[in-house]
């Protein structure tokens, strides 16, 4: 689905500022929910994804207060040079 606006620690963790997320938006993929079957087996899984916290904010909510549930944020690059794409 379509991603949210603004994400702090997904920002942070990609390296963007302001201008680079106005452009680069487009290229991020959100997904709401997942799922791991039992027999998945990976080593270092937490290792290989950021969580972080959202801070319960909807996209139009104007009074930076919290207005939704707080949320994890998880991310996953699927390409080894996502920060030189996504930061050119």
């Amino acid at each position: 689905g379509a991603c949210a606006w603004q994400i702090k620690p997904r920002e942070q963790y990609i390296g963007w500022d302001d201008k680079q997320r106005q452009r680069g938006l487009h290229l991020i993929v959100n997904q709401a929910r997942f799922l791991i079957l039992p027999w998945v087996r990976s080593s270092g899984l937490a290792s290989r994804i950021l969580a972080g916290q959202t801070q319960g904010r909807g996209k139009l909510e104007k009074q930076h207060q919290q207005a939704c549930s707080i949320k994890q944020i998880w991310l996953y690059p699927i390409h080894p040079h996502f920060r030189k794409i996504l930061c050119a």
